[in-house]
């Protein structure tokens, strides 16, 4: 069953098409992510989703309902709960009291207290928000979003600021949030913030919806093959550059990285270096990872769409 339905959408601003032509399904207590390059219309999207923006012209449904119907605004937004990308709260605010706060303008709030535990955040009950650490607070402010016990909750760049820790624990909120059948849609550029949370993707570029799938059919679909990384002292791009399959070459100092389409390239970029008698070590043949299909098709000028 279809949590969120979009068909066929747009979204201008005078001639500038934030949104062009966009249809996506979002099945219920599905987790998916939304990726692109700053500018590629994932924010606009989600917000017109969410009746933030006004569309253009386009098909929008959440649960049935059109969040451009005014008549139903309440009753959608009894359904879903937007964590915004930046939120900020007063620092001498105890949590207690910005929960009480939350569950006093909802008509059928969660047990803060529950959420706080669920959280780990239980301890910070009596505690002003400015005592609380970046990823801390960026829990609470999940936390609220769910208080009013949301259907779909919505999320935009939810790490960004945050340390390796910290991103790991709101993954890990996440991911329960998921098993208790919450839908989720989450708005990032960071790539392993998709990967750990979502269960399909949807790559944006310059409005348009390019590539819908899980990460194993964005990979397969890519038509990219393998992964190449190895050690070399020498500048080999130009030579290996000539060879067919190759699509990219990526240097750091003496570090290489190069994708394949052709699976014989990767035996073959070794057979090169070993023939020009170049040393190199550490050589070492991977799959493709989303990143290098993420990158693939947002800088692949012929890349096809195929939206979902």
């Amino acid at each position: 069953m279809s949590a969120i339905k979009v068909e066929n959408l747009v979204v201008k601003y005078g001639d500038l098409r934030a949104v062009s032509d966009v249809s996506l399904n979002i099945s219920d207590g599905e987790a998916f992510g939304i990726i692109g390059k700053n500018g590629a219309g994932k924010t606009t999207l989600v917000e017109t989703i969410e009746g933030l923006r006004n569309k253009t012209s386009g098909n929008i449904s959440i649960n049935g309902i059109d969040p451009s119907d005014n008549k139903r605004r309440k009753e959608l937004y009894n359904m879903i709960s937007v964590q915004l990308q930046s939120t900020n709260y007063p620092d001498k605010a105890k949590v207690e009291d910005l929960c009480k706060l939350f569950s006093s303008i909802c008509d059928n709030p969660i047990d803060y207290k529950e959420l706080l535990e669920q959280f780990d955040l239980i301890e910070k009950i009596n505690k002003p928000v400015s005592s609380l650490s970046g990823g801390q607070k960026q829990k609470l402010s999940i936390l609220f979003a769910l208080i009013s016990n949301p259907k779909i909750i919505f999320l935009d760049e939810l790490t960004t600021g945050l340390d390796a820790d910290a991103r790991r624990e709101i993954w890990k909120s996440l991911k329960n949030l998921k098993k208790n059948g919450v839908t989720i849609i989450l708005v990032s550029h960071y790539i392993d913030d998709i990967e750990m949370v979502c269960d399909r993707i949807g790559i944006m570029k310059k409005g348009k919806l390019i590539n819908v799938g899980t990460k194993e059919e964005l990979i397969k679909t890519s038509g990219l093959s393998r992964r190449i990384t190895f050690t070399c002292n020498d500048d080999v791009s130009s030579l290996l550059s000539e060879l067919d399959g190759v699509n990219t070459i990526d240097s750091l100092g003496d570090q290489y990285t190069i994708i394949v389409s052709k699976e014989n390239a990767a035996k073959k970029c070794s057979e090169i270096l070993d023939q020009q008698k170049i040393k190199y070590s550490d050589y070492v043949v991977s799959r493709p990872t989303l990143e290098d299909v993420f990158l693939h098709l947002i800088n692949d000028s012929n890349g096809g769409e195929n939206n979902a």
